[in-house]
């Protein structure tokens, strides 16, 4: 079963330096160099379906120049509730 990570949207929260960063710019996945403090739009929910590869839950929020930033939902810390 998948955790439901939908209690994070709006939230404010940490994503920890060496966390895979994925864009839905140019630049792909990055490993992130530093902390961020972040505040979640969305939540993109993770599937466990057999015949389709696992995916875990994304924690979604804007980036620079309009392109969304996305990370394991896992990884991140909740700093204050929405």
């Amino acid at each position: 079963m998948i955790e439901d990570f939908s209690h994070l949207t709006g939230c404010l929260v940490r994503v920890p330096a060496g966390a895979e960063v994925h864009t839905t710019g140019k630049a792909g996945t990055r490993t992130s160099t530093r902390a961020q403090v972040v505040r979640i739009d969305h939540v993109i929910g993770g599937y466990d379906t057999p015949g389709y590869t696992p995916r875990k839950a994304q924690a979604r929020w804007a980036g620079s120049g309009g392109y969304w930033r996305e990370v394991n939902a896992d990884l991140v810390e909740l700093i204050e509730e929405r």
